[in-house]
């Protein structure tokens, strides 16, 4: 009995230890460390890769005539700033519907025509390049490009004034093997109905005297055009010489048949001594227009003198004739003229052959004129 009473107090003593552990309340333990110690990560946005771009411009009143032979567009290529790389291929594309680049293009100073390619596949381009003088990022370069009708005819008519562009998909840009992306507006050029030429008569006069200013306007377009009317004439003069308008213009306006031509007429009086030109522009509202135009140069004075050049394009070791008219405008004469000595200008050199023919003019009388010659040889470019 002893015996059993002890076994069941040590199966109690058991049992209770078992509850005991049951309700032990939980222990926080700590988390295992990591075995590499923790990275902090920073986003970086990487820098912008450098981008090759290009404008292309022309002044905003170039302009083509229908019916010339030929016209000069001068297209500016700017390399932007931003660009890593300098332009050393231009290649610049017309609309060959209606243009074709004439073999007179030249290149500018350091740059050769590397190509002129017309009508194929309705193209009309011509490329420069250049090994000396590519364009630096942030520069600019002027290239003269000298147009024609199709085929080096004349320029196209058409029935008013038309707007003509470059052909954007053929235009390259290229330097150091890469290719410029093209930044901005496309130029464009207005290709004019009117042609208009000046006559200022006479070229020297003196104060008090008359002079008729006549524009003689053609109609160079496929329609008839009406109320045609001239802007009215600019008179500039870098020295003082001046005139008055007397009167004009005669006819007020003109009504063209295509092919047609007209002229209109002012006059004006000398009111002080020098030199100056008048420019002067026709229209019919603005779709129908020519071209301004400034007239050969004006002579005021009691004696004035006029230079021209025969012929004005030579080649190295040509000569040429150097024409000297000089008149009297004052009421006496003028006694014992002799020209001074030619100073040549200019990028060539112009050798003395012979002149002044005569050596000098013993009188002139009151209104006459006298002409004085000399012969020079050209060389260099």
């Amino acid at each position: 009995m002893n015996r059993n009473r002890g076994w069941r107090r040590g199966l109690s003593a058991l049992l209770a230890a078992i509850l005991l552990l049951t309700h032990i309340s939980p222990v926080a333990v700590a988390p295992a460390l990591s075995p590499h110690p923790t990275k902090t990560y920073r986003k970086v946005t990487p820098a912008p890769l450098s981008s090759n771009t290009y404008t292309i411009t022309l002044p905003p009143d170039t302009y083509t005539v229908m019916g010339d032979h030929s016209a000069i567009l001068p297209f500016t290529i700017i390399n932007s700033p931003d660009s890593s790389a300098s332009i050393d291929s231009v290649r610049i594309a017309v609309d060959a519907d209606f243009y074709h680049v004439s073999p007179a293009t030249a290149a500018p100073e350091g740059w050769i025509v590397n190509q002129i390619f017309n009508a194929g596949g309705g193209q009309a381009w011509v490329r420069f390049t250049t090994t000396t003088a590519a364009i630096p990022p942030g520069a600019a370069q002027v290239f003269e490009v000298i147009v024609s009708g199709q085929y080096m005819n004349v320029i196209p008519p058409a029935t008013t004034d038309r707007e003509d562009s470059v052909d954007a998909g053929r235009i390259s840009i290229r330097g150091g093997g890469n290719t410029f992306t093209h930044s901005g507006p496309l130029p464009n050029w207005t290709r004019k109905s009117l042609a208009l030429t000046l006559a200022a008569l006479p070229s020297s006069l003196g104060t008090g005297e008359t002079l008729t200013l006549t524009a003689y306007v053609e109609n160079r377009s496929t329609a008839e055009q009406t109320a045609i009317v001239p802007a009215a004439p600019v008179w500039t003069s870098d020295d003082g010489g001046n005139v008055t308008l007397a009167s004009g213009p005669t006819p007020a306006n003109l009504t063209l048949s295509s092919g047609a031509t007209g002229s209109f007429t002012w006059v004006y009086t000398a009111t002080a001594n020098g030199t100056g030109a008048f420019s002067v522009s026709a229209n019919h509202l603005i779709t129908v227009t020519s071209p301004q135009k400034t007239s050969p140069l004006v002579l005021i004075g009691d004696f004035t003198a006029a230079m021209s050049l025969e012929p004005t394009r030579v080649i190295s070791g040509q000569q040429v004739t150097v024409n000297m008219t000089v008149k009297n405008n004052q009421s006496a004469p003028i006694t014992n003229i002799t020209p001074s000595a030619l100073t040549p200008l200019g990028t060539a050199d112009a050798a003395w052959v012979s002149g002044p023919t005569p050596a000098t003019q013993p009188s002139l009388a009151p209104g006459a004129t006298a002409a004085f010659q000399w012969v020079c040889a050209i060389t260099g470019n």
